[in-house]
C-alpha cells in the first residue's frame, strides 16, 4: 500500500479575551481551535490554493466559534444583571 501523504490539516488556535474598557477589568477568557482539512494533488498550485483555502476557512470558523463563546458570556452576564 502506497504510504504517500494525501491529506493535510489546518489547525487554528486562538486565546481570547473580553475586557471592559471602562473599568479594565478582564470579563472573562478563553481559548479555542479549529481544524480544516485538504487533500493533496500533483500540482503545487493547486496545493497552495487548497492550503490557502483551509486556513480560510478554518480562521472562519474559529471567529464564529469565539462570537458564539462570547455572545453567551454576554447572556448570562445580563441575566445575572
Amino acid at each position: 500500500k502506497d504510504k504517500t501523504v494525501t491529506r493535510f490539516n489546518v489547525v487554528i488556535h486562538a486565546d481570547y479575551f473580553l475586557k471592559d474598557l471602562i473599568s479594565n477589568k478582564t470579563l472573562t477568557t478563553g481559548s479555542s481551535s479549529s481544524i480544516a482539512s485538504y487533500s493533496v494533488v500533483l500540482s503545487e498550485f493547486a496545493n497552495l490554493s487548497a492550503s490557502k483555502d483551509a486556513e480560510k476557512r478554518a480562521l472562519i470558523e474559529l471567529s464564529k466559534k469565539i462570537s458564539r463563546l462570547v455572545g453567551v458570556y454576554l447572556i448570562n452576564f445580563e441575566n445575572e444583571n
